[in-house]
């Protein structure tokens, strides 16, 4: 037994004196794997950090959003490079792990050139890691650039660092202190942990960034049926949450000023007003759409080219007219909004896009029209037979409450939009899609809802990462 015992003791210390390094009579000890590829997610986690916090301030800058984006992938590729120049050869990562970046020539913290070189290796990938199972732990670019990564073992705690040792110090008595605690004790404070976590995600999903599940194909091939999005919550109308998670209830919020409205041209995610007939959609739901026209706009559909006072507008880069669906136009004419113009997905309007403060005129031959309109700004309207009944009383005309929009999908002949079931109230409008962070098929090949693992098999990793226009 005892001769095991001291096998065992004599191949630790062979392990430990081999993962010990001497430069220049100063005692360096190598990082282990787990910390290395620990500190290199957390750089991976800063780099997509960057990426979606200047695609989010792009989203608000108007003209000058392409080159907000286009300096937000410099910047995080910048920093991929040249992280490990950082002072002390500690990227963010490092920091967080407790490592650095050394020349292992002298010691020294790496330099910039040093940082690119051994990271300009990453493109190699299992290449290149390959090497970090020597003796010296030292991946391809490690050999390049002459550098080690070492433990700072010696060295004052950074204060990113001192704050995560707090926590973990404050996470340790926390779980001593539930080892003594009873069954029902135990209850109440993981009831409590798991209030505040949800309370926390509605708060940030209601005033900043929100994911946002892409359900059909109506923006296709802008935005794919199966795409996981980000969602810019403060450029339009940041609130309080609207939604209790899981089960989708809606619950009342208040609102916030934003940055600015919807202007043509933007993708819009909104709460879906109900279907052309409905005071109010049956289930809460978001949609996204395009904004082809805002409040007091004329628009007009000819022959599929959109006209908004008189100007086309061209077709979004990525929109299509998917004819799979034939559908006759008589058919068609009976679907649209409003009810009675006979409008076409193709050919449609003229029509005002209503704006507060519009007067329109009531006769019992457009009282169809806009009957469901006038009943979503919350009033009772009636036709006893000859007149027109607002709230009661006789009206001959109705003043428009609120701000609207008209939303389209990219996928023309194949959106569920406006078209059809009608405006959108621009208080309605909640964010703008910034950045594709997952995506996979969510029909499998008979168009149904596709399983998990059909999902898994058909990923689409080049979707992932997009900025979406």
């Amino acid at each position: 037994m005892s001769s095991k015992v001291e096998k065992t003791s004599q191949k630790k210390s062979e392990e430990s004196t081999l993962y010990v390094i001497n430069i220049n009579h100063q005692e360096f000890h190598l990082a282990d794997l787990g910390k290395r590829y620990l500190a290199q997610f957390y750089d991976g986690l800063v780099h997509i950090v960057i990426i979606i916090l200047f695609a989010f301030l792009s989203s608000v800058a108007g003209t000058m959003s392409n080159t907000i984006l286009w300096i937000g992938f410099i910047l995080a590729i910048l920093y991929l490079l040249f992280a490990d120049g950082m002072p002390n050869g500690q990227s963010i990562g490092k920091i967080l792990v407790g490592t650095k970046t050394i020349n292992s020539k002298t010691g020294r913290p790496s330099t910039y050139l040093q940082s690119l070189v051994r990271n300009l290796t990453y493109i190699l990938s299992f290449i290149d890691y390959f090497f970090i199972f020597s003796g010296k732990r030292q991946r391809l670019g490690d050999l390049l650039a002459s550098t080690y990564v070492v433990y700072c073992y010696d060295e004052p705690l950074s204060f990113i660092q001192k704050f995560f040792t707090k926590r973990r110090e404050k996470r340790e008595e926390e779980y001593k202190r539930q080892q003594s605690l009873n069954g029902k004790d135990i209850i109440l404070s993981w009831t409590k942990t798991l209030v505040n976590a949800i309370v926390v995600v509605m708060i940030v999903n209601g005033i900043l960034i929100a994911s946002f599940k892409v359900p059909t194909g109506s923006m296709e091939s802008t935005v794919m049926a199966g795409d996981f999005v980000f969602v810019n919550r403060f450029i339009f109308r940041p609130s309080s949450p609207q939604v209790i998670p899981f089960i989708n209830k809606p619950i009342p919020y208040f609102s916030l000023p934003g940055w600015r409205k919807p202007e043509k041209g933007d993708i819009i995610v909104f709460i879906f007003p109900g279907n052309r007939d409905e005071v109010q959609s049956q289930n809460f739901e978001y949609y996204l759409k395009r904004c082809v026209a805002v409040a007091g706009d004329k628009l007009h559909i000819k022959n599929d080219s959109i006209f908004v006072n008189g100007s086309y507008i061209s077709l979004p880069e990525h929109a299509q007219f998917d004819n799979s669906q034939n559908i006759p136009e008589d058919y068609d004419k009976i679907r649209t909004f409003p009810p009675g113009r006979g409008f076409t997905r193709s050919n449609y309007g003229p029509i005002r896009i209503p704006k507060q403060g519009d007067v329109i005129p009531l006769t019992p031959e457009n009282y169809r029209e806009w009957e469901t309109f006038i009943r979503r700004e919350g009033h009772n309207v009636g036709f006893n037979g000859s007149s027109l009944l607002i709230d009661g009383s006789p009206a001959s005309s109705y003043t428009v409450q609120r701000d609207y929009v008209f939303g389209m999908g990219d996928n023309r002949y194949n959106s569920l939009d406006s078209r059809y079931w009608g405006f959108i109230p621009e208080e309605d409008v909640i964010g703008t899609p910034m950045i594709v962070y997952w995506s996979w098929k969510n029909r499998d090949q008979y168009d149904n809802e596709a399983s998990i693992g059909y999902s898994m098999q058909n990923i689409r990793w080049t979707r992932i990462g997009t900025i979406i226009r």
